[in-house]
C-alpha cells in the first residue's frame, strides 16, 4: 500500500457555516480517521437524480455540540448512510490502491463544474491551454509530505489546480497551515509561491490575517470532505485529485507515490 497520511482519530477546529457546492453521488495520503468533528456541519448524504439546469443539491447543516463517543460508534453510523454518487465505481489498477471512477457523464461534469469556484493556485505548462476538461484538480495540506511529492511530480507535466486546505494535526495544529495558504493566495505569482512553500520557504509571503481568504479555505474544506463522504469508501484524505478524462468520465484518487504518474497519464486519455 502506498504512503499516506492518516489522522488519528480526533476533532476538526471550529469551521465557518455556508452554503457550498455539494457534490453527488488506501493510496498514501493524510486519511483522518472517523472521529467527532465539535461545531462542524453534520453532512446530510443526498440522493439523486441530477436537477437540469445544473442546480446543486442544498445540504443542511446543524452545529453539533462536542460530545465524546467512541469511535467505533461513528464507524457504524458512518456505514449506515449510503454514498451519494451511485455511479463511483473502484478503479482496479495497478499503482492505485484507493480510488474510483464517476461514470455518469452528468455528475461528472456536475463535480468540475463545482470545483472551478474554489480558491486555488492554477499552474498551466507552456504552450497548453487549459480547461475544466483537462485540468486535474488536486486538494492538498502544504505541510504535507506526500502532498509536496505529488506537486513536485505534477507540477509543470499537467494543467493543475491546485486547492488548500489545512487538515493535518490535532485540534490544537489542524489550522497551522493557514497562514502560508495565505501568502500564497496573496501573490500576484501564487506558483512560484507554492513552489516556495512546499519547499518550506516563507520568506516575502504576506501570511497577516484575511477573513476573506480564511472563508475561502474554509469553503475548499467543506467541499473537500463532502466530496469525500459522497465516495464508496467515505474517507477523506490529503493529497485527493480529481482527474478528467477524454471520455467525459472522472477519476478520483487519493494518495500519492511516483508509482501513480503512468496511471494518472493513462487516465487523463481515456
Amino acid at each position: 500500500m502506498m504512503n499516506g497520511y492518516q489522522p488519528q482519530p480526533g476533532q476538526y477546529p471550529q469551521q465557518s457555516q455556508g452554503q457550498y457546492p455539494q457534490f453527488p453521488g488506501q493510496q498514501p495520503g493524510f486519511y483522518p480517521q472517523p472521529g467527532q468533528y465539535p461545531q462542524q456541519p453534520q453532512y446530510q448524504a443526498q440522493q439523486f437524480p441530477l436537477q437540469q439546469p445544473y442546480q446543486p443539491p442544498q445540504v443542511q447543516y446543524q452545529q453539533q455540540p462536542v460530545q465524546q463517543q467512541p469511535v467505533q460508534q461513528t464507524q457504524q453510523t458512518q456505514q449506515a448512510q449510503p454514498n451519494a454518487i451511485a455511479s463511483a465505481q473502484p478503479i482496479t489498477r495497478q499503482g492505485v490502491d484507493s480510488g474510483y471512477e464517476i461514470a455518469d457523464l452528468n455528475v461528472a461534469n456536475q463535480l468540475l463544474t463545482g470545483l472551478a469556484s474554489l480558491a486555488s493556485i492554477s499552474d498551466t505548462p507552456a504552450g497548453q491551454q487549459a480547461s475544466e476538461k483537462n485540468t486535474i484538480v488536486m486538494f492538498f495540506d502544504p505541510r504535507c509530505p506526500y502532498c509536496q511529492a505529488a506537486h513536485k511530480a505534477l507540477s509543470g507535466k499537467y494543467p493543475i489546480r491546485f486547492v488548500p486546505v489545512s487538515v493535518l494535526g490535532d485540534q490544537a495544529t489542524q489550522l497551522d497551515a493557514l497562514p502560508g495558504i495565505r501568502g500564497v493566495l496573496k501573490q500576484q505569482d501564487k506558483v512560484k509561491a507554492l513552489h516556495n512553500l512546499m519547499a518550506q520557504q516563507t520568506q516575502g509571503l504576506d501570511m497577516s490575517p484575511d477573513a476573506n481568504l480564511d472563508k475561502e479555505v474554509n469553503q475548499n474544506f467543506e467541499v473537500w470532505l463532502t466530496l469525500a463522504a459522497n465516495l464508496p469508501d467515505r474517507a477523506p484524505a490529503v493529497p485527493l485529485f480529481v482527474v478528467p478524462k477524454a471520455s467525459g468520465k472522472v477519476a478520483v484518487l487519493k494518495g500519492w507515490d511516483n508509482s501513480m504518474m503512468p496511471v494518472v497519464d493513462a487516465l487523463l486519455k481515456e
